[in-house]
């Protein structure tokens, strides 16, 4: 059996395939035995390495197209030369992987429910003697959200105890600094 694919210089790759068991395959139009590929040939990403690829994106800063750009820099000539495109998926599909995954780890669909799950998992998982979990208030209208540790407010009261005081300084994200 013969396949051949349409290259962008117009040249045939020929892939010479043994073939154990029964094989099925389309007939072209002209009759002969002869496959002609119109697309690159890409496999899907699946599985683990799907997983894999997903738990780099979202656990790493690279971003999809960096990945994308960081694999196709790694294939050899040959890869390229015969439209092998497995190795490096397109930014799209890195980016609907890594969807998937953050998706996959939330605790509710809804933003406001999921803080108050996450509100009463951390109030069980982080007793205090005064302050209990790390959310300590959510609103819906206007939308807030307070949170604070025991350990955070104990730190902030030792360093106003001391002889130079405190001074608080928060960004955006809550983080004292």
């Amino acid at each position: 059996m013969q396949i051949t694919s349409e290259p962008i210089e117009e040249e045939a790759v020929t892939v010479h395939v043994t073939v154990t068991g029964t094989c099925r395959h389309k007939r072209s139009d002209c009759g002969d035995d002869e496959v002609v590929l119109r697309m690159p040939n890409r496999r899907q990403l699946k599985g683990r390495v799907r997983q894999e690829h997903a738990a780099k994106l979202v656990e790493s800063a690279m971003s999809a197209n960096e990945m994308h750009m960081s694999a196709l820099g790694t294939m050899s000539d040959r890869q390229c030369d015969a439209g092998n495109e497995t190795v490096c998926q397109t930014p799209a599909v890195l980016r609907q992987a890594a969807y998937e995954r953050r998706v996959g780890e939330r605790l509710h669909q809804d933003v406001v429910m999921e803080l108050e799950v996450a509100k009463n998992c951390w109030k069980s998982a982080m007793p205090g003697t005064h302050i209990q979990g790390y959310i300590q208030q959510l609103g819906l209208e206007p939308f807030h959200a307070v949170f604070y540790r025991q350990e955070q407010v104990e730190a902030y009261l030792s360093s106003c105890k001391s002889a130079h005081g405190a001074v608080l300084h928060l960004d955006a994200t809550g983080s004292v600094m």
